[in-house]
């Protein structure tokens, strides 16, 4: 049974994980304990539409460009959820199910990602562009929850180093 989408509620998740971690009896007074893992999705979608809300996009942007800012904006959107975010992450080293919940809610968030910045569906793009930028996303993520810069300047570095090694401009043209 899937949750219904408020922001309230993801932002209230995100406090409690931030504070006292998944295993928190007040995540349970949100949902109910079997749909528990039903926040996770709700969590990713929440800060999906906040980084689509705040993206701006000029029409003359490459299709690397879009996805490097559109990737930079996520970064942005999640600073203030940093801890909570960080342990879910490390909660699911411990938990493969909830682990397998992340993914699959990272690889739709990815790919409604891609259909937003409405790319070019090219061969190679529609069958390795998911994978692909989930990866990086993954890769570039790590890096984010160290970085304490204002300015996110890291993050920035090894997100365009990471998309240039992967040769995503490749993919994506």
């Amino acid at each position: 049974m899937a949750l219904p989408q408020t922001d309230a509620l993801a932002k209230q998740a995100l406090k409690i994980l931030a504070q006292e971690g998944w295993d928190s009896p007040k995540l349970d007074t949100l949902v109910d304990q079997a749909n528990k893992t039903a926040l996770i999705p709700l969590i990713v979608t929440f800060i999906d539409q906040q980084a689509e809300q705040a993206l701006d996009l000029a029409p003359d942007d490459t299709p690397y460009d879009r996805v490097f800012e559109a990737l930079m904006t996520r970064f942005e959107i999640m600073t203030p959820y940093r801890q909570g975010l960080q342990v879910l992450t490390e909660q699911c080293r411990h938990k493969p199910p909830l682990a397998l919940c992340l993914y699959r809610a990272k690889d739709q968030s990815i790919r409604r990602l891609l259909l937003f910045l409405n790319l070019p569906e090219k061969h190679a793009y529609k069958y390795f562009g998911t994978p692909a930028l989930l990866a990086v996303y993954h890769l570039v993520f790590h890096r984010w929850l160290d970085d304490e810069s204002a300015s996110l300047q890291c993050t920035m570095a090894m997100l365009n180093a990471t998309l240039q090694a992967c040769k995503i401009d490749i993919l994506l043209a």
